[in-house]
């Protein structure tokens, strides 16, 4: 799976960034920063190893941040967007999708 540099969700565009202590300085392996539309990732370094799939697992949480964020109705408390487990699972059910497409030839 490729993980992009930008994309649209409901007339935003939503920048992908990699900040490489991220894990260290926020004690997170990604963001989702809401106001500056942007999601932010821990890459792959030799202080930070890890697999591609836990890299795009990771965006595929973010990414659910923003889905829920952006279409969030009114009174649900707390906010979908903020419901970890919630977000996790969404993710990881994307992530699984998007890894596992399968196209006639």
């Amino acid at each position: 799976m490729k993980i992009p540099s930008r994309f649209n969700l409901m007339g935003h565009t939503i920048k992908v960034e990699y900040q490489d202590d991220l894990v260290y300085s926020e004690g997170s392996q990604g963001l989702a920063k809401y106001t500056e539309r942007k999601i932010v990732l821990q890459p792959r370094t030799p202080q930070t190893p890890t697999c591609d799939s836990n890299v795009e697992q990771v965006f595929c949480h973010e990414l659910v941040h923003h889905l829920l964020e952006l279409g969030a109705e009114g009174d649900i408390e707390p906010p979908l967007h903020m419901r970890e487990c919630l977000v996790d699972r969404l993710g990881s059910l994307v992530h699984q999708a998007l890894s596992t497409f399968e196209f006639e030839e």
